[in-house]
């Protein structure tokens, strides 16, 4: 995912099927009401996230969240997350000096 200088707006997003989704440092995803970016999608289908310096923002107060599922990996490197989560159903992710911001407790 590009840097193009403007914000991308994200409903749903799988990774799946053996792909990586590298996103570019500065990237700013905005998930919309209730959107999911799913890592992974069963044992067979897996997925994986990179991302470094890369603002996710949920627009309302809904269950916005990066869901990495047992099949994702994830990276995250001084990334923040503003009003959005990581749902981690195992132990394959890093994160790294990262921000939360206006989370919930779940």
């Amino acid at each position: 995912m590009y840097n193009n200088g403007f914000p991308y707006f994200i409903d749903n997003l799988t990774i799946r099927n053996n792909s990586t989704l590298f996103i570019e440092n500065g990237c700013e995803l905005y998930l919309t009401t209730s959107s999911v970016i799913m890592v992974g999608y069963s044992s067979s289908s897996k997925g994986n996230i990179i991302a470094n310096k890369t603002l996710f923002k949920g627009t309302s107060y809904s269950d916005s969240k990066i869901y990495i599922k047992e099949s994702g990996y994830g990276i995250f490197d001084n990334c923040i997350f503003n009003n959005s989560y990581l749902l981690i159903e195992n132990s394959n992710a890093k994160i790294s000096s990262c921000v939360f911001k206006a989370v919930i407790n779940r």
